[in-house]
């Protein structure tokens, strides 16, 4: 059998490394298509929040904004593996956490739980840890 010559193994690993990007922004594109699917849900529930300032209040009429943040921030994704196979419950409450996770101050004195996350049996603590420890570097550049 024929060894391959370094100019084969070159072109392959570019094949491999392409096909790889490709897929990685193919993921992205369909992660980036399920939020954009649940963001006026996401905002509509996030702008019925208790005591809400009006700062907050501005920053959910901002779709554009809003969208380019959590489009930043899902660019950030590894996206190696295949995408959670999640349901409409569970993208829903997922874009509501990321928009707070893009807007930390829509979250900050917010005590009550979304309906979307009540709808999952999540608790405040889990919401809490979700929305402003699991990402805190990150929510902190933003």
């Amino acid at each position: 059998e024929p060894q391959s010559t370094a100019a084969e193994e070159s072109s392959n690993n570019e094949t491999s490394e392409r096909r790889s990007v490709e897929i990685g922004a193919s993921r992205r594109s369909g992660i980036m298509s399920m939020i954009r699917m649940y963001i006026a849900r996401s905002m509509t529930e996030l702008k019925r929040m208790p005591q809400q300032t009006q700062q907050q209040k501005d920053t959910l009429h901002d779709t554009r904004k809003i969208e380019q943040r959590l489009a930043d921030l899902v660019r950030t994704f590894d996206i190696n593996g295949p995408v959670a196979n999640f349901n409409t419950k569970q993208w829903k409450t997922m874009t509501t956490i990321l928009i707070v996770i893009s807007f930390p101050s829509l979250g900050k004195d917010s005590i009550t739980l979304p309906a979307s996350a009540q709808s999952l049996g999540m608790t405040t603590d889990e919401y809490r840890y979700l929305t402003r420890s699991a990402l805190t570097s990150l929510s902190n550049s933003l």
